[in-house]
């Protein structure tokens, strides 16, 4: 079994200087262990001031203080603002390249680009369902005898609309995938904090820092 172990933090070994006074001298370490032509990444906090971080699937960053990870696993070294150092797990190892980090956000953002359209989709379908059935009751209001029986028809459209929505509610998943988006494409260098567009993202080049790969 072969095995790999860089100390991260201000005074670490990591291939990257961290100036981030956020950060202790030695924060974390990163050890990757080999055997069988497997990769175990494992994240560990070594008692800093101001903690260990991953982010999860969501854009959350979740305090740790030893977890396995993987390269494509985005770390926290300390608070999540100018304070704080933020990068991929496999930059520790690859150096000075962010081909592996751009190639990740690319499939990342292709995958957002998928939902989006689906909650598109879905949120037409549902606007086409609403459509029928109000009209259909409009139009059942003018048919069907009894008065008590039209308003009822008539109240049917405005139930459906609000059953949909409290189901499925198309601007609420827009704002989520929105969201989600402005916490998942940091630009990959550790020293720069800037939001990646989805053309910078496929562009495969940071407009801030010029950091590509």
């Amino acid at each position: 079994m072969m095995s790999e172990t860089v100390i991260l933090g201000r005074k670490g070994n990591q291939p990257f200087e961290i100036k981030q006074q956020g950060v202790s001298g030695e924060h974390a370490k990163l050890s990757v262990e080999k055997e069988d032509g497997q990769e175990v990444w494992t994240l560990t906090d070594l008692g800093s001031s101001n903690g260990t971080f991953v982010r999860d699937e969501n854009g959350d960053y979740v305090q740790i203080v030893k977890k396995v990870i993987r390269p494509d696993s985005y770390i926290c070294l300390g608070p999540n603002n100018a304070n704080g150092c933020k990068f991929y797990a496999r930059h520790v190892m690859a150096g000075a390249s962010y081909s592996g980090e751009f190639n990740y956000m690319e499939e990342q953002d292709d995958m957002l680009h998928q939902k989006m359209e689906r909650s598109e989709s879905i949120a037409k379908n549902i606007r086409k369902v609403i459509a029928a059935v109000s009209a259909l009751a409009l139009v059942g209001s003018f048919v069907v005898p009894g008065d008590q029986t039209k308003m009822l028809l008539l109240r049917l459209g405005t139930i459906v609309s609000v059953a949909a929505t409290l189901f499925y509610d198309p601007a609420k998943e827009k704002k989520r995938l929105k969201a989600m988006r402005e916490k998942l494409f940091e630009c990959p260098n550790p020293a720069c904090m800037h939001t990646l567009s989805s053309r910078e993202v496929h562009n495969r080049r940071c407009s801030r820092c010029k950091a590509q790969g």
